[in-house]
């Protein structure tokens, strides 16, 4: 998974045994939408199909690492975990320190309200025992503050509010159910911080905007006066690639609508499969593609509809997706039907010598108009000389899909 990763962003059912789940955007659906646009924007749908993807367990084992210390291990398990549905929810200190953890190159640092105590001479009588731990590598930080820094800066993201000039900055916005709760957590090079804005008792927060990112956004532009500008460094294990929009995958000579993503030198994708032709000729016998000898009756042309690689995955259920028939043409051709081969058969030819009582009888000659009729005809066919030229391969089409609703968990996860 990585920023150029596409996931349809539509209407999807997920299931559990018996259970089912079916989550909704705080906005509308989409379509295809790869990581970074659904950040931006913050859309549900494809975060959950991650967290579904790699599993909640792995997602727990690194919000602990983080610092998220309020997580059950048997109530926090389902996939609402992807967009902050958590049972006792996160306290402001622990997610400024979970998105500190990203500011500080994928390193977490215990949280603490003071650095030492002295006494009236000086004298350090006390110091915070704080933990520290390495938690993921500086190229995977990076590429994450690159995604959170689109929040900010792009347009349609959700915390523009939050840029300051001459500094980066990356930010996350999140809403809860029925309004109930607005969170903006932001980080720069300097500063970390997290805002909350609610009710002890829950009613929703009706508000035009983000108070509780207006709230942090007017603390961070304040702390930030008079330092001098700072971007985010991208280190060398990270690189710039061209990829291609239909598929998310590394571009090639047939992709036309193009765009450069950051990427972890190590975790470069494929190479884009979306435009290998419209239609195909299959061989029913054989499932591969049909060449010149497959009998008619075996051949079927197929429509060929591209899906985005995950979405072939078979872990969750998005109805405007198709699923029916390949998602893909088969590359190799049929190998059961081949060319038929020529069988030449000679016919031996037998010749009787008269003998002195048996003499041969004078044939008549034939008439001029038959005279054609006994002469062979010539054969200007040479079977061992045919040629043969097999089909092209077919290519891929792409599909998009948009949708509204708006009832559950939050305008995306905050962890």
């Amino acid at each position: 998974i990585n920023p150029a990763t596409i996931y349809e962003d539509s209407y999807t059912i997920f299931k559990n045994g018996s259970k089912t789940y079916d989550p909704k955007n705080y906005n509308r659906f989409k379509g295809p939408q790869t990581i970074r646009q659904a950040v931006t924007t913050s859309q549900n749908i494809p975060f959950i199909k991650v967290v579904n993807e790699l599993g909640v367990a792995k997602s727990v084992s690194y919000l602990k690492k983080m610092g998220i210390s309020t997580l059950d291990d048997k109530k926090d398990s389902g996939l609402s975990l992807a967009i902050g549905g958590l049972t006792y929810g996160a306290s402001v200190l622990d997610m400024a320190g979970a998105y500190a953890t990203i500011a500080n190159d994928g390193n977490y640092i215990q949280p603490t309200f003071y650095s030492k105590v002295e006494d009236s001479k000086g004298k350090v009588v006390l110091e915070p025992t704080q933990r520290r731990e390495k938690v993921f590598s500086e190229s995977t930080a990076y590429i994450v503050k690159s995604l959170l820094r689109s929040v900010v800066k792009d347009s349609g993201g959700t915390a523009t509010y939050c840029a300051i000039s001459g500094i980066d900055v990356a930010a996350k916005t999140g809403t809860t159910n029925d309004d109930y709760d607005r969170w903006l957590c932001a980080f720069s090079n300097y500063y970390a911080g997290a805002a909350w804005f609610g009710f002890d008792v829950q009613e929703d927060v009706d508000f035009s905007g983000n108070p509780a990112g207006l709230m942090l956004a007017g603390v961070m532009k304040e702390i930030h006066k008079g330092l001098e500008s700072s971007t985010f460094e991208k280190p060398d294990s990270v690189v710039e690639a061209t990829v291609c929009r239909a598929s998310g995958r590394l571009a090639t000579d047939k992709c036309t609508d193009t765009y450069t993503e950051v990427f972890r030198k190590d975790h470069l994708p494929e190479s884009c499969d979306a435009h290998q032709g419209s239609q195909y000729t299959i061989c029913t016998e054989s499932g591969l593609l049909a060449n010149e000898f497959c009998p008619s009756e075996t051949r079927e042309t197929r429509s060929n509809y591209y899906v985005v690689e995950k979405e072939r995955l078979g872990l969750w259920d998005t109805p405007n997706v198709k699923s029916s028939g390949s998602s893909t043409a088969p590359t190799e051709y049929c190998t059961i039907h081949k060319k038929p081969e020529v069988t030449v058969t000679e016919t031996p030819s037998t010749t009787t010598t008269p003998t002195e009582t048996e003499k041969p009888k004078e044939e008549k000659p034939k008439e001029k108009e038959n005279e054609s009729e006994d002469k062979p005809s010539e054969n200007t066919n040479n079977t061992d000389n045919n040629t043969t030229t097999e089909p092209e391969k077919p290519s891929n089409n792409t599909n998009s899909d948009d949708n509204t609703s708006n009832d559950v968990d939050d305008d995306n996860n905050t962890n």
